[in-house]
């Protein structure tokens, strides 16, 4: 899910909660400093964030399900056309699936199966596969067994057509 939408989400959430809030502590009664209606006004309130929970859970499916994937521009049909390289940076990463959100998207000319090479300061970190391309945003799976560590958010990425050589001060890898 994109951060625009998780931050529609989370504002949605916020203003149900402070509904709630005004709604189940209504006008302030004499009774209600007591612990025991402050411990079912808490109870009846965090019911209420888990049920809220997942409605957001609900919508967000429904709104990853919606969002449209761009449509590929026209391919260049040379043989000897390099794709672009595209600098990009990883602005969410679930680890558990492996899924990157990187900064780029169809405005940026990515398309689906595209390479990206994650590094960290200087260091290379892991390579990345496009499988969703959005208007300003793409997600893309970490490739197993290209990683040296594990992709975090603000990495860069850098499309290309192979790993990117280690620096070599004398200049032998230079052409490749």
């Amino acid at each position: 899910m994109s951060p625009q939408h998780t931050n529609g989400i989370t504002m949605i959430v916020v203003v149900a909660l402070v509904v709630a809030v005004l709604v189940v502590a209504g006008p302030r009664r004499k009774h209600d400093d007591e612990p025991a209606d402050l411990r079912e006004e808490v109870a009846r309130l965090g019911q209420m964030v888990d049920e809220l929970q997942v409605s957001v859970d609900l919508l967000a499916r429904k709104v990853d399900s919606l969002a449209p994937e761009s449509p590929a521009p026209p391919s260049d049909d040379r043989a000897d056309a390099l794709p672009p390289q595209i600098e990009a940076r990883v602005e969410d990463v679930d680890s558990a699936t492996g899924i990157v959100i990187l900064s780029v998207g169809a405005e940026d000319n990515v398309k689906q199966g595209m390479t990206f090479y994650v590094h960290r300061d200087i260091n290379y970190v892991a390579q990345v596969k496009v499988e969703r391309v959005y208007t300003v945003k793409c997600s893309a799976r970490v490739q197993p067994g290209t990683g040296t560590e594990e992709v975090r958010p603000g990495d860069r990425a850098v499309s290309g057509l192979s790993r990117p050589q280690e620096a070599d001060p004398g200049g032998d890898d230079a052409g490749k």
